[in-house]
């Protein structure tokens, strides 16, 4: 795994042809929480260069480095490891401060480029100071970074999948303003100066990959940028929202995939469970379910008694897969129709918990949880002499069966 440190513009134009240093220092700050299981990706946060140009800090999922409660940078086993992709210039040195088994290299043929190795699961580092010389040019230059999201999430509008984002360009030397046009599904707006400016995009795109091209232009100088990613869709099923309970003393947590509510349970070694409550009359509860990428396995899912379920075991695949960061997952290999679960209902008279909890799959996540109900006219209703009596009491719909009452989604009322 890698974490890719690249610039969001371009580093010092200034019109002359002098060579100047600047510094990028990266320090624990620059790195997500204080365990390695916080860290899955992608995440992006900013260092700052001496010369105050932003710094983007990008690592995918899984990222071997980490911030040792606040004060150290940490590697993990011995695939941790820093490189930049994009040369900013000839480095001059690298300082690894209060270094503990790491170890780095710069590139034989392009100087700028450089790798930072940490040799075992116990090096660790205060921080990282790289110093650069990069020469100053008086040439035209517009500097901006490509934007490629991998597989995401688009919050859904009323008729399309929408994202807005912004994009830091860098106008340097040049006569004039730059101009951005944008393209089929990507919209600009903002102001830029021949300095340069913070671009808004705004994205509307259909599920499945996209790539697009912006321009940005001053003069004859023009740069284009990439826009891309993948629009994961997101899925509702039918029915009403359902409520999903965390347990906090039996391992588990709120959670989401692709955008969907839900909940993860246990981990590798504990088991854990869960509540999904629907009302009285609920007759079906629908969701999704997956286990954590590699552990097949099974879950149990009960009820109270009195109340029965058509399945009371759910078998749970291995390869589906999931990734994301902070509880918020985004489905790999499957569609959400192939993880889905349909539990018909009987015997719910009362607002009823149903409990999910760990079977053989330790880890396992449950989201989109919805029911649908019955007809409310129906409870109890085992003669057929018997009838509902349907009024207005207090403001709201009340039925009246064998000296029992209910609202108007058949809950009994007090």
């Amino acid at each position: 795994m890698k974490k890719i440190f690249s610039l969001l513009a371009a580093v010092l134009f200034a019109g002359s042809m002098m060579a100047k240093e600047y510094t990028v220092t990266i320090s624990p700050s620059d790195f997500p929480g204080s365990s390695y299981a916080n860290n899955n990706g992608p995440h992006t946060s900013n260092a700052v260069a001496s010369d105050a140009s932003s710094i983007e800090v990008e690592w995918t999922s899984n990222q071997v480095m980490a911030q040792d409660k606040g004060t150290t940078i940490q590697g993990q086993k011995n695939t941790g490891w820093i490189k930049n992709e994009e040369s900013w210039g000839t480095i001059i040195s690298i300082t690894i401060n209060d270094n503990q088994n790491y170890s780095y290299s710069i590139d034989t043929e392009d100087a700028g480029k450089f790798e930072i190795k940490a040799g075992s699961s116990t090096s660790k580092a205060s921080s990282i100071v790289i110093v650069f010389e990069q020469e100053e040019s008086t040439t035209p230059a517009i500097s901006a970074k490509n934007i490629d999201f991998g597989k995401i999430v688009i919050a859904q509008g009323d008729d399309s999948y929408v994202l807005d984002t912004t994009l830091v360009v860098t106008g340097a030397n040049l006569t004039g303003d730059i101009v951005a046009a944008g393209s089929e599904h990507v919209t600009v707006s903002g102001t830029l100066t021949a300095e340069g400016g913070t671009l808004n995009l705004h994205i509307v795109a259909a599920p499945g990959d996209f790539s697009e091209t912006i321009t940005l232009t001053s003069g004859e100088t023009v740069k284009e940028v990439v826009v891309s990613g993948k629009v994961i869709e997101v899925v509702v099923l039918p029915g009403t929202p359902a409520t999903m309970t965390e347990n906090g003393d039996t391992k588990s947590y709120a959670a989401s995939v692709n955008g969907v509510a839900g909940v993860k349970a246990g981990t590798g070694s504990v088991d854990g469970s869960f509540v999904v409550t629907v009302p009285a009359n609920a007759t079906v509860l629908h969701f999704f379910a997956v286990a954590w990428t590699g552990a097949a396995g099974t879950i149990a899912v009960s009820a109270p008694e009195g109340v029965t379920l058509d399945q009371d075991e759910l078998t749970l695949e291995a390869d589906a897969g999931i990734a994301g960061a902070n509880n918020d997952y985004i489905l790999q290999s499957h569609d959400p129709a192939d993880c889905r679960f349909d539990i018909e209902l009987s015997g719910v008279d009362a607002e009823t918990e149903i409990t999910f909890a760990s079977g053989t799959a330790r880890r396992f996540v449950v989201w989109g949880a919805t029911y649908e109900l019955g007809d409310a006219t129906a409870i109890h209703n085992t003669a057929a002499e018997i009838k509902a009596i349907k009024r207005i009491e207090n403001g709201q719909i009340v039925i009246i069966k064998n000296g029992v009452k209910y609202n108007a989604v058949g809950t009994i009322l007090k």
